[in-house]
């Protein structure tokens, strides 16, 4: 968290630098509008899963589609730069898919690396 040119993005890249061997990145812009649906579908494409993409836009881009398909996104780790702009720009993020992305990053299925230059509780409450 932090305002602009103190090294948030910078240190983002880092962390994708320093991934460990075999495990996918997927550094998504949440700048562009995402709904549940469209953020697990982007999450897929990014890290070679289009069946995953493919069948969340066959369903329809909703939150019950992105909870279903989380568990078939291999062990990514996700980098969202500006994370806040979910709750400003995106759609439908409520405590339901935080719920569902919590349960997959303590599962350890899924790393979540976020910078934001506000506080993502406050943003999202």
């Amino acid at each position: 968290m932090g305002g602009a040119k103190v090294g948030k993005s910078s240190l983002l890249r880092w962390v994708e630098r320093h991934v460990p061997a075999g495990r996918p990145v997927a550094w998504i812009d949440p700048g562009v509008g995402f709904s549940p649906g469209m953020l697990v579908a982007a999450i897929a494409r990014k890290v070679n899963k289009p069946e995953v993409a493919a069948r969340i836009e066959q369903e329809g881009p909703t939150l019950r589609a992105a909870v279903e398909q989380l568990g078939r996104l291999g062990k990514p780790v996700l980098i969202l730069d500006e994370a806040d702009k979910l709750a400003t720009v995106g759609q439908g993020f409520n405590e339901g898919f935080f719920e569902a992305m919590r349960g997959h990053v303590e599962g350890r299925k899924i790393t979540w690396v976020s910078a934001s230059p506000r506080d993502l509780y406050e943003v999202f409450q």
